[in-house]
């Protein structure tokens, strides 16, 4: 757990589970299925391999995922979201976001606000 002003956290192996607090934060997953939430500030998050959620809430967040399928989700805020090899899913929220999907089988949901949406390889899903 974070605390108020910018933390830097990094996943072990195994599952990990990990929440930012107030602040410009910086967390790396590491193989498992890990969890990370950014909370306010804005937030850059990267997942790795393992089946990782990840989401920034408020700020502007840059998230990434990992090699499998992952579940990467912004907030408020102009967020910027790719996905990985795996078949990823990933929202937007409320802003101006980019959300990049890469190779996989992906899921792009955009929600409000004027979005960027490219899914890349494979057989994806475009919702503006």
């Amino acid at each position: 757990m974070g605390n108020t002003g910018k933390d830097s956290m990094n996943g072990g192996s195994g599952k990990d589970s990990m929440n930012g607090g107030p602040g410009n934060d910086s967390m790396n997953g590491s193989s498992g299925n890990d969890s990370m939430n950014g909370s306010s500030g804005n937030d850059s998050l990267s997942g790795s391999s393992g089946r990782d959620r990840v989401s920034g809430s408020s700020g502007n967040d840059k998230i990434n995922g990992g090699s499998s399928s992952d579940r990467l989700s912004g907030d408020s805020g102009r967020d910027s979201i790719s996905g990985s090899s795996g078949n990823d899913s990933l929202f937007g929220g409320s802003g101006n976001d980019r959300l990049f999907g890469n190779s996989g089988n992906d899921s792009l949901f955009g929600g409000a606000g004027r979005d960027l949406l490219r899914g890349g390889s494979g057989r994806n899903r475009l919702v503006p």
